[in-house]
């Protein structure tokens, strides 16, 4: 056993070795043949993992179409995202003639049904808190379906750019196993919300077998208690009951998917921006200033920026959605915490229960966040940059901030400098000859017409005014 071991971690760090040998070997050439290509080679060569070595196909796996495939599979269970999946390498897409379309069609159809009922039952009644959250509950599984729906039909394109990003990243450092990360979470989440429903109704039911002398009645004391707005319009049926208690399942999943859909979503996101900053953090270090560089980085984070405006346009209702119904549901709990709980099971099911819901905002907003901090850290590593690496492409990289602020105050200067040209070409004309030429300016208009062309984007330079973008085509701006 112990010369396994020894064999195993002397012939795995071999790599580790060569690596080592190949860097120093590249960190003595002489001044007078250095130039780019060593310090493009010492940026692309990096420290092997031992995940690198032990995995296979870590670079695929960790790919978003590979990582979600295991919540997709999970959801299709209960009836959600209808999308069909292939074979490994076959892309998933949006089938209308699928059973499992079939499966989620009906599903829906009872769901309406079902809250059709829900509704005329609590408005037969004087409405109460509980009856207000047994609308809701089952309002929310009919808009959170819908959603999900949509989301599922615009799935191809969805993953389209997200291979678009993952394309230009595939030479990144591995950080972590993503797809083993995000099947952990989703598990680990959804087990504990199903032991916490399956020992709820199995309290009911032991109370009902309690009261009952056999199970037949002991069953339908059960259902006609938990769905009375069911079997109080149609006779009870054993089979109905049983539908409606699958119904009810599926609903509760819905609940729980959607926060856990939410942290997913924001792990893979983080995912790319840490493997963002890693090289980055790496590339400052060894103070690389080669403008190819910084411009594959800079565009690569404009990417990822660019997917996270996606990512929030196709979950914005989905997270709105999550939140009021976590927010509702924290304040029924707390609004029933208010009664005398005589059982000690009851309490324990009530902190059981409430502290549950807590950690699943609590996560959501941790690993939803997580994607705002990785941009600080980002934005800290190009602060560090030495100045002599510094360069106009790390420039242009701190412009392209996440943030609503750092964006109004960019177009605020914009318009100051425009403001300020078009006050100075006026002050031109005015005074100037019709024939006015460039050879006839001062050095000191020069230079301020060559600072003010620095500070001015590219993508503003083009003026309405006719008179003023013949005066700047004199200028040479």
């Amino acid at each position: 056993m112990v010369i396994r071991i020894s064999c195993v971690i002397i012939f795995g760090s071999g790599i580790h070795d060569e690596w080592q040998e190949t860097s120093q070997i590249l960190q003595t050439v002489s001044s007078s043949a250095y130039n780019v290509e060593n310090t493009m080679q010492l940026f692309k060569s990096f420290e092997p993992s031992s995940s690198q070595l032990l995995l296979k196909s870590s670079v695929n796996s960790n790919t978003f179409a590979e990582t979600i495939k295991f919540p997709i599979r999970l959801a299709q269970i209960f009836s959600y995202f209808p999308i069909y999946i292939g074979k490994q390498d076959e892309p998933l897409k949006f089938k209308w003639l699928y059973w499992r379309m079939g499966y989620s069609c009906v599903s829906f159809l009872l769901f309406v049904t079902e809250f059709i009922f829900v509704v005329v039952e609590a408005f037969k009644n004087k409405l109460t808190i509980i009856d207000i959250k047994v609308v809701v509950f089952h309002l929310g599984a009919v808009v959170q379906y819908i959603l999900f729906f949509k989301l599922t039909y615009c799935w191809s394109k969805f993953i389209k750019e997200w291979s678009k990003v993952e394309l230009h990243m595939r030479n990144y450092e591995i950080i972590e196993n993503l797809k083993l990360k995000v099947a952990c979470l989703a598990s680990s989440i959804m087990f504990i919300a199903g032991v916490e429903h399956g020992l709820v109704n199995a309290y009911k039911l032991k109370d009902c077998f309690d009261k009952e002398p056999t199970a037949r009645e002991a069953f339908q004391t059960f259902f006609t208690y938990a769905y009375e707005h069911i079997f109080h319009v149609i006779g009870y049926s054993f089979w109905l009951g049983s539908l409606i208690q699958f119904l009810n399942l599926q609903r509760t999943f819905y609940w729980s998917y959607t926060d856990v859909f939410v942290m997913l979503m924001g792990s893979a996101l983080t995912y790319r921006l840490k493997q963002l900053s890693q090289k980055i953090k790496e590339t400052t270090k060894i103070r690389v200033n080669d403008m190819v560089v910084w411009k594959t980085l800079r565009k690569d984070y404009i990417r990822i920026s660019e997917l996270c405006f996606i990512v929030n346009e196709k979950l914005s209702g989905i997270i709105i959605v999550c939140f009021l119904m976590d927010l509702y549901f924290v304040l029924v709990q707390l609004y029933g915490s208010l009664r005398n709980m005589d059982s000690v099971i009851e309490k324990v099911y009530f902190f059981l229960s409430f502290g549950l819901l807590l950690l699943r905002i609590f996560c959501m907003c941790i690993y939803g966040g997580a994607v705002y901090e990785e941009w600080k850290n980002i934005k800290f590593h190009l602060s560090t940059v030495s100045t002599s690496a510094y360069n106009a492409e790390m420039r242009f990289l701190q412009f392209y901030g996440i943030g609503k602020t750092e964006v109004d105050v960019a177009l605020v200067q914009v318009e100051k400098a425009l403001a300020a040209l078009n006050d100075d070409c006026s002050n031109i004309e005015d005074d100037g000859d019709p024939d006015y030429e460039e050879t006839d300016m001062s050095t000191s208009d020069d230079n301020e017409v060559a600072l003010e062309k620095e500070e001015i984007p590219q993508k503003i330079k083009k003026c309405k005014n006719n008179k003023l973008s013949g005066r700047l085509e004199k200028l040479n701006l």
